[in-house]
């Protein structure tokens, strides 16, 4: 299971995720790491506190999420 946040910022974003399975945490500042990241987790469960409308769309922008994979 990956919990995550994102912050962003003016000219960046920050991804903070933590794998519970590992207990290894990874903030990743730029986007193609993110879709990297995210593409190589599609398997874990994804969970953020009050991430439905904002977390979330980050998340799947860009498609880092594609019909590929489901």
């Amino acid at each position: 299971m990956i919990i995550y946040d994102f912050e962003v910022f003016k000219h960046n974003v920050l991804l903070g995720a933590l794998d519970t399975d590992t207990d290894k945490i990874t903030q990743l500042w730029d986007i193609p790491s993110i879709k990297s990241f995210a593409r190589d987790n599609l398997t874990e469960i994804w969970v953020g506190y009050n991430c439905e409308h904002y977390d979330k769309i980050l998340l799947h922008r860009d498609s880092v999420w594609t019909a590929e994979y489901f």
